[in-house]
């Protein structure tokens, strides 16, 4: 889970309910300057880590929609596709929202590709070392 971190403090104590089974992040796209940081982390925990879900937490204000958009461009970059929640609290704390967050099919068509590729270039890259080395 990545959430904003008005969140806890909106709610006085983030809802166990929401927390039960997940790891917890804290982040501010407002206040945060390097955003593309949050978003390599999170393609790192979805390639690497094999996280299976993602649940963004933010609040009703519209600053905290980056941290939606930062999780949705980390799954478009990853090579696994994972679904997404977005869980939006209103400011009294209260949960206003709970909405999954699809992906169109060919974006990640695409991704594949671009992962097949990539993996090309480095298989094409080791084969030419290797061949170097013999020389």
């Amino acid at each position: 889970m990545i959430a904003a971190d008005s969140t806890a403090i909106a709610r006085g104590v983030l809802n166990p309910r929401i927390l039960k089974g997940k790891a917890l992040e804290i982040a501010c796209p407002k206040l945060d300057s390097n955003t593309q940081t949050y978003v390599e982390k999170l393609v790192g925990m979805i390639d690497q880590a094999k996280i299976d879900t993602l649940t963004v937490l933010i609040m009703e204000v519209p600053c905290c929609g980056g941290l939606a958009t930062i999780a949705t461009s980390a799954r478009e970059r990853a090579v696994r596709n994972i679904p997404i929640k977005v869980i939006i609290l209103g400011v009294d704390g209260e949960v206003r929202s709970e909405e999954w967050v699809s992906l169109p099919t060919t974006c990640h068509i695409l991704r594949i590709v671009d992962f097949i590729s990539r993996l090309n270039v480095r298989n094409h890259q080791r084969i030419k070392n290797k061949a170097a080395d013999n020389l």
